[in-house]
């Protein structure tokens, strides 16, 4: 959805955002139900504004838009570049407002521009689809980011101990996706772990009683965290503390009775940015069926993570 250069319509530029605002938020998403990227277009931004189009860019991002495209004058486009940069140095512009436009823009690419589904449609026996999907497979491999130093908690686990994956609920990249990508995980960790049970939470209705259960008593516990939207960061801060709350006790007893403890950030790895003392933490960037197979083999010990945090966690 495209939305046409209207900054400037109004005689104060946060007058345009917050009606960008309004019909983003309360019409397209909240009536309508779109949920797909959103576009700003600023390449016709006439000459005598140019210094709002410098601050066009940073507008679009906090009016609620995910995409902006810029004009073609170099000046101006380095202009607005450094504004956005010092907006979230500052913290005018939250990370989070750019990793839920990023999120949108990624799950609208997976449903409509996917380089699996144009590879699927050739012949099986193209070598073109193998070595995509091998290097595909390749590079997730190499992305996935170990916090912790320490090598996997699940090594010398016996198999027959219950495992307890805690996911959060998320939607889906594309409509051929399992309801639950998280499926993928499970599925990877119950070919070693038999007695895994998957259980997935909701961010607005945090843990309740079922999670605290398998909290209680799983002899390893992969819990993941993905933070998806700025509006929901207040209900993943509660999501944190509950589970802090509920692994206090059994974080009491002696060594030999606490559970294993890895943590899994399948967004951005911001999502670590509170202590998780005790815990293994790694990074898998994304939910995707590739990504999350990648992390499995990690949290397995069957291969290394070789990844590097692309920004700090703290």
């Amino acid at each position: 959805m495209q939305f046409g250069a209207a900054i400037h319509d109004f005689p104060k530029p946060e007058q345009s955002a917050q009606s960008i605002r309004t019909v983003c938020e309360m019409v397209l998403r909240n009536k309508c139900g779109y949920m797909g990227p959103t576009v700003s277009s600023l390449a016709e931004t006439p000459e005598d504004a140019s210094v709002c189009a410098e601050h066009a860019p940073l507008l679009t991002i906090l009016s609620g838009l995910d995409m902006f495209r810029l004009p073609k004058d170099p000046d101006v486009r380095d202009a607005s570049i450094s504004i956005l940069k010092a907006a979230m140095a500052s913290n005018t512009l939250l990370a989070s407002f750019v990793s839920a436009a990023s999120d949108r823009v990624t799950a609208f690419k997976a449903q409509f521009l996917d380089w699996q589904r144009v590879l699927h449609r050739q012949l099986p026996e193209q070598p073109l689809a193998a070595a995509q999907i091998a290097l595909a497979q390749r590079t997730y491999q190499a992305s996935i980011t170990a916090i912790s130093p320490a090598p996997s908690p699940l090594l010398g686990l016996a198999s027959d101990s219950m495992l307890a994956l805690i996911t959060p609920h998320v939607h889906r990249r594309h409509p051929n996706s399992p309801s639950d990508p998280f499926e993928t995980l499970g599925q990877a960790l119950s070919r070693s772990f038999p007695r895994t049970r998957h259980v997935s939470y909701n961010l607005q209705e945090g843990l309740t009683k079922t999670h605290l259960l398998f909290l209680g008593r799983a002899a390893a516990i992969v819990f993941v965290l993905c933070n998806q939207s700025s509006a929901f960061i207040e209900h993943q801060d509660e999501v944190v503390g509950a589970l802090h709350q509920a692994m206090r006790a059994r974080d009491a007893m002696p060594v030999e009775q606490r559970p294993r403890k890895i943590l899994l950030s399948a967004g951005d790895p911001r999502d670590l940015r509170d202590a998780f003392e005790g815990w293994w933490a790694v990074c898998c960037y994304e939910y995707s069926q590739g990504a999350l197979e990648a992390a499995a083999e990690v949290l397995l010990g069957q291969r290394q993570a070789t990844g590097r945090l692309p920004v700090a966690a703290s």
